[in-house]
């Protein structure tokens, strides 16, 4: 089939260019590409068979061919961002919890390693837009600082509530691993005794008895595929995907960073805002706020973050 690679490279090119999606990051671009072509996809056999195009190749293999394609330019892309991403965290909190035994450098280097596979998975590379966002923003470290230094509901709930006690640029820290691990959620595995199928949180959404014992053991077989990152911490980063009904008091972290993945997706980095309108943060904690448990989000951290970037003109 190489004799017909540049000709499904070609064409993705030619959809890639549309105006319409040419300036969108490559996750988003990829995810509308890949829509379009499921909506069409019966139009496109048929062109598909034309000889300027296959003719005689199964649509099928086109289509997977195509997804391959968009699939290896996306990773291409992203992927030095992500990289760059795990170097700027300090991870002195991670090598401190075993006192030592691992240095940040050695966090650097598996977690490198780790987001090369994670990102292979569609729907884990999916959810690397928000983070980039968030982290190309610095959303954390304005967030969280603030809060921190005001002892606002969003400091109660991450200290307090969830009893951990890291200082303000941990806690960034910390939080930006979670962004980093919460994909792992899509990752199908079989997850004996509660399945001898491939499963991953997709399959216990909806059942919150199963997804507690889901949670549980995939979080510490996690654990041993990264030394140094403890089962703890991987639990927390694969709650970050579910709702806040889905998630216990102590679980503030993953409530926190489900609202501003949410946020993020679709981030749009605003240069001039017209006077009189309210700005971007602002505008979206107050729109949710008042549908926030359709959404799934917790409502009283949805009203502080509301506070803080009606406060500071975010």
């Amino acid at each position: 089939m190489s004799q017909y690679q540049e000709k499904v490279s070609s064409f993705v090119s030619h959809l890639l260019s549309n105006p319409g999606i040419q300036n969108d990051c490559p996750i988003i671009a990829e995810q509308t590409v890949l829509n379009f072509i499921s909506t069409n996809r019966e139009k496109l056999k048929e062109n598909f068979k034309s000889p300027q195009f296959f003719a005689g190749v199964p649509a099928s293999t086109i289509f997977q061919m195509i997804a391959e394609d968009l699939r290896r330019r996306t990773i291409d892309s992203v992927l030095p961002d992500i990289e760059s991403m795990i170097e700027s965290i300090d991870f002195t909190f991670l090598s401190d919890i075993y006192k030592g035994k691992y240095s940040p450098d050695y966090y650097v280097q598996i977690f490198k390693k780790y987001i090369k596979e994670l990102i292979i998975n569609a729907e884990a590379r999916s959810g690397f837009n928000s983070s980039l966002n968030i982290i190309k923003s610095n959303a954390l470290e304005r967030y969280v600082g603030i809060s921190f230094a005001r002892h606002s509901p969003l400091y109660f709930e991450l200290v307090r509530v969830q009893r951990n006690n890291l200082h303000t640029e941990e806690y960034v820290n910390y939080l930006k691993v979670l962004l980093l691990l919460r994909g792992s959620a899509f990752i199908k595995e079989e997850l004996p005794p509660l399945s001898n199928s491939k499963v991953n949180i997709v399959n216990y959404k909806n059942d919150q008895r199963l997804l507690e014992q889901y949670l549980d053991l995939r979080s510490k077989k996690f654990a041993k595929v990264l030394p140094g990152v403890t089962a703890e911490i991987f639990d927390m980063a694969i709650k970050c995907n579910l709702p806040a009904t889905h998630l216990k008091p102590e679980d503030a972290s993953a409530r926190f960073l489900y609202i501003m993945s949410q946020r993020f997706q679709n981030y749009q980095d605003y240069k001039k805002i017209d006077r009189g309108a309210e700005t971007p943060d602002k505008s979206w904690f107050s729109i949710m706020r008042k549908n926030a448990k359709y959404y799934g989000f917790d409502k009283r951290l949805l009203e502080d973050l509301f506070m803080l970037a009606g406060d500071n003109k975010w």
